[in-house]
């Protein structure tokens, strides 16, 4: 080994020594916590950063359960018979979106965060021919045909968050947050009855569009629970009532005769609460790797399924089912820079 290359790491060695010290007085000091030892790392180069801004983009997973079991075809065969198809068979799958978070520092112990995150591949669809010599009656929209010999059914739906809270630690661990919060539900379902196979168009058509527009105000918590070297692991979670501006729009047609009704308004009081999990490993002192469990619950929204029943295109009635609820479950993960 040459003289320099030798005089090179014990200058390293010694400025390692040095760090090992100072943490330990830091550690050994009285009324001295992590803060002031992120401080020194920070000071020093060393591998807890403490900067004044957090970025976090992730890849967001979630599926949905729900309260649906509305009928749509019953056996028309069968007096009293259960029903031949309903909502609470569909199946959304999982979809797959970005989940931004940025959260600024602003000093003594104040900070502000924005989170973003969509998710719009939300689907299913369900198709049914029946045999010569089988019956059965259309149960959505008001309409109750008997003679169909093929039903259709589409859904699709999108879920959308934006909000902005204002942060503030309560100590070198926990921190309380609370901010205004937008979510956007949309919700697009169509049945369809057809007296050949592949008729085209339906003789029978429900279709509906909803929107839940949710705002209003949450208090939240997120903090550390567990430090190992370079791994954490946080947990958090937020509450909130809402507002939700229901928006629906409704189009039918009974034998070909299209209908179409005016939009449907309704404004009622909603709750969201979510809960998440994360686990973040330190690759260096401003970048790091993150996965978790994302749960999120709505309560007091409009399903669109669920308008088949409220909504008669036969006798003109519309009006909106906004008690419903839906459970989002699933998992992220991504990268954080701390900077």
């Amino acid at each position: 080994m040459s003289v320099e290359r030798m005089a090179g790491w014990m200058g390293i060695g010694a400025r390692a020594f040095r760090l090992a010290l100072g943490a330990a007085a830091v550690l050994l000091a009285p009324g001295v916590g992590r803060a002031e030892l992120r401080d020194l790392f920070a000071e020093r180069g060393g591998t807890v950063a403490d900067g004044g801004w957090h970025v976090s983009v992730d890849s967001l997973f979630l599926a949905r359960a729900d309260d649906m079991s509305t009928v749509l075809i019953r056996d028309a065969a069968v007096a009293g018979s259960p029903s031949v198809f309903h909502t609470g068979q569909l199946d959304l799958g999982v979809s797959a979106g970005p989940m931004i978070n940025v959260v600024r520092d602003l000093g003594d112990n104040w900070g502000v965060g924005v989170r973003y995150f969509g998710l719009d591949s939300f689907g299913d669809s369900h198709s049914q021919v029946f045999q010569p010599g089988q019956s059965f009656q259309e149960a959505f929209g008001g309409l109750n045909n008997t003679d169909m010999d093929q039903f259709d059914i589409a859904y699709a739906s999108r879920l959308y968050n934006v909000e902005l809270n204002l942060r503030h630690d309560l100590n070198e661990r926990w921190t309380v947050f609370a901010g205004y919060r937008f979510v956007e539900l949309d919700e697009a379902f169509g049945a369809y009855g057809r007296t050949v196979v592949n008729e085209t168009p339906p003789a029978d058509q429900f279709q509906t569009r909803t929107s839940n527009q949710l705002h209003g105000v949450q208090l939240g918590l997120q903090g550390t629970v567990l430090e190992l070297n370079r791994f954490q692991l946080q947990a958090g979670g937020s509450a909130g009532l809402y507002g939700n501006h229901v928006t629906q729009t409704v189009r039918g047609a009974t034998n070909e005769d299209v209908i179409t009704p005016p939009s449907t308004r309704s404004d009622e009081a909603a709750f969201l609460g979510d809960i998440n999990v994360t686990g973040i490993w330190r690759l260096n002192s401003h970048v790091s790797l993150r996965a978790g469990v994302q749960l999120l619950y709505l309560s007091g929204i409009a399903l669109g399924p669920d308008q088949t029943q409220n909504n008669n295109i036969v006798t003109g009635q519309y009006a909106i089912d906004n008690e419903s609820f839906a459970f989002y479950y699933g998992g992220f993960a991504g990268l954080q820079i701390d900077f």
